[in-house]
């Protein structure tokens, strides 16, 4: 009979598609957690998906089978489709920002002159993206899809305000790989701070660098977030830097009512103080007033008795 013979593709579907779907958990697996090389994770990644679109074509050809001729295994040629579709659902998910969204991937809040890498320029290798900031390429793309990234300018310190891009990095729970204060004598000079993002899947390293810079009145702080691996982030870099921004921000406003109650505590005390000493000059006036009021009767003594001989 017709209907006992399997369709042509009906069994190697299953089977390719839970090879591209174990392919895939693998590689997030060892990547993420046991630290698998990017490059090497990346190249798994796209064997997956390879395997998922050939999974959906046998599946297309088996179920054309089965529709045409009446055979058997149309479970099984689901059953790998519908894996195939769910390893495919993680770059589908992307398409729309990366149709959307410039070819970048690396941002930063000062185009003309990009805080630099220092401590993380060793870790961004030939084998992915330098650590230099692509000006000519990327900065006419960036001002046009993210024209609100730009530098940070605070009524506060340089020091001040680099202790709280410092704090607002750890709260942000990035992986702190170096820091540098801001120095102001002798030579003025910028401070720094480098830290590690990554993303929360497949745990891509994205680095982070924060320049503070200014004097004792005024500070200006410059963002750049930049990914190691890959040409395109799919907006992750500037959403990054308008977390690191925020968050900034949030420690700003944090530490203006502190400031305000320390100031309003000590006018109090002073005004606490003026009162005391009002009353205390009131008293000694009124202490004198009665004093002088006795002097005065004394000095004019009692007053005489009888008649004048």
């Amino acid at each position: 009979m017709t209907g006992s013979t399997p369709a042509t593709f009906s069994r190697w579907t299953p089977r390719l598609g839970l090879f591209g779907g174990a392919l895939l958990v693998s590689a997030v697996l060892l990547h993420r957690l046991f630290g698998m090389s990017t490059p090497i994770a990346l190249n798994l990644l796209k064997v997956a998906a390879a395997a998922a679109c050939l999974t959906v074509l046998m599946g297309v050809l088996a179920l054309t089978d089965i529709w045409r001729r009446g055979r058997s295994g149309l479970a099984a040629t689901l059953v790998g489709l519908a894996i195939a579709l769910v390893t495919l659902g993680w770059p589908l998910a992307f398409l729309p920002a990366f149709i959307n969204l410039p070819p970048l991937n690396d941002v930063s809040t000062d185009l003309e002159a990009p805080p630099r890498f220092v401590a993380l320029a060793k870790a961004r290798t030939s084998e992915g993206n330098g650590p230099d900031f692509p000006k000519e390429r990327f900065a006419r793309l960036q001002m046009s899809a993210y024209p609100d990234l730009k530098p940070l300018l605070v009524n506060r310190s340089s020091e001040e305000a680099f202790q709280i891009a410092l704090d607002a990095v750890k709260r942000l729970k990035f992986q702190l790989v170096a820091e540098q204060p801001p120095e102001l004598k002798p030579m003025p000079r910028p401070g720094w701070i480098e830290a590690v993002d990554r993303t929360l899947v497949f745990g891509f390293y994205d680095d982070v660098v924060v320049r503070v810079d200014g004097d004792q009145r005024r500070a200006r702080i410059d963002v750049r977030s930049a990914s190691r691996y890959g040409q395109h982030d799919l907006g992750s870099n500037a959403d990054r830097t308008r977390r690191i921004l925020k968050e900034i921000l949030t420690r700003l406003e944090e530490t203006v009512p502190a400031a305000n109650a320390r100031m309003e505590r000590l006018v109090r005390g002073r005004a606490a103080v003026a009162k005391r000493l009002k009353e205390a000059g009131q008293r000694t006036g009124s202490r004198g007033t009665s004093q002088d009021r006795g002097q005065s009767d004394a000095r004019r003594g009692p007053a005489p008795t009888g008649k004048q001989p």
